[in-house]
């Protein structure tokens, strides 16, 4: 209970910081999954506005050979992430830091660019890290991604499964990158060059290679196996 408290506590400081109107919610502390218990964990539903529609910017990937940015410092935070439970089996270790600050600040730095048709399409990185957040955009895209993580950064696991908050993958055009990297570091926005946009895989580091119709089929039946099991 005391956990719960606490975490109510922090979605109220973090929505008041970051004037995030919370209009329902809903927590459940007896449903269970296949005889095991849910974890007591508020949800929670916000309103957004778009003021204008034409603008909207989803997150299916456009257009091949576009250059894909990861808005936001990588650290590389496992601990509490879908690749340690899944994966690793282990459920140690504390959730990842919050900057509240750095949080609105690269939010409304990604509304900037959006206003300024910089940005072609956009996706947050939250569980599971970079690897699923670019999966999503490749499959609702249906085109691939050439992915390379950066040398001077953390190990690959942890650069690609990291949990790490208040980050963003965009896809911009490779004409639009000077004047993008300027309106980011005008902004004190830390950001990584992650890849190219390809016509049908993902690629990661020269080595990984999944095809869209496999990530297509993966995302489409997982529940219907899940359940059947």
């Amino acid at each position: 209970m005391g956990e719960f408290v606490e975490c109510v506590q922090g979605l109220g400081e973090a929505s008041a910081y970051l004037d995030f109107p919370v209009v329902s919610g809903n927590v459940s502390f007896y449903n269970q999954t296949k005889d095991v218990g849910i974890k007591p964990t508020p949800t929670i539903g916000g309103v957004g506005l778009i003021k204008d529609y034409e603008n909207m910017v989803t997150m299916d990937l456009k257009e091949v050979d576009n250059i894909l940015l990861v808005i936001g410092k990588t650290e590389g935070h496992l601990d509490q992430s879908l690749f340690a439970r899944e994966i690793l089996s282990e459920k140690n270790g504390p959730p990842p830091e919050i900057n509240l600050f750095n949080e609105k600040n690269n939010g409304e730095t990604i509304l900037r660019l959006i206003d300024q048709k910089f940005i072609k399409s956009a996706h947050d990185v939250s569980l599971g890290g970079i690897v699923t957040a670019l999966s999503k955009m490749c499959i609702k895209g249906k085109k691939g991604a050439t992915l390379k993580k950066p040398n001077y950064l953390i190990n690959e696991f942890e650069y690609l499964f990291g949990e790490d908050q208040g980050r963003y993958i965009i896809e911009i055009s490779k004409d639009d990158l000077k004047n993008v990297t300027k309106i980011l570091k005008d902004n004190s926005v830390h950001f990584d060059e992650l890849g190219m946009v390809n016509e049908g895989d993902l690629i990661i580091n020269d080595k990984t290679k999944v095809s869209i119709d496999d990530l297509i089929k993966s995302h489409t039946t997982w529940l219907t196996n899940y359940i059947s099991n």
